[in-house]
């Protein structure tokens, strides 16, 4: 498997961000594309810092955790509980990480 990452957030964010965020925008425009986990007008996506874990096996799931909520701090991320029988996060690109792909508009 590969891995890639936009180098404009690697620079000012660092690059496992940098990875992290780069799967999340291929998953949320996999989602709007076929119009799934649609919530308040945003393709939102969800995994598990173990599940994450699997697919980043170099960054250890409590960082993985950490740098979830790091993310959201810095503005790159949003988060909502959609499902109402637990509490996982699904997360969805701000506006602002979405510049950093050259999108105008929100996934």
């Amino acid at each position: 498997m590969n891995h890639s990452f936009n180098v404009e957030v690697a620079e000012k964010y660092g690059i496992e961000k940098a990875v992290l965020l780069e799967n999340f925008y291929f998953w949320i425009k996999e989602n709007k594309a076929n119009k799934k986990n649609i919530h308040n007008g945003r393709a939102y996506t969800f995994n598990t810092s173990e599940a994450f874990h699997e697919y980043f096996p170099y960054i250890d799931s409590r960082k993985i955790a950490r740098l979830l909520m790091e993310m959201e701090t810095d503005g790159l991320l949003i988060s909502g509980q959609f499902n109402r029988f637990d509490r996982t996060k699904s997360y969805t690109l701000s506006d602002y990480a979405m510049a950093f792909f050259g999108q105008q508009k929100d996934l």
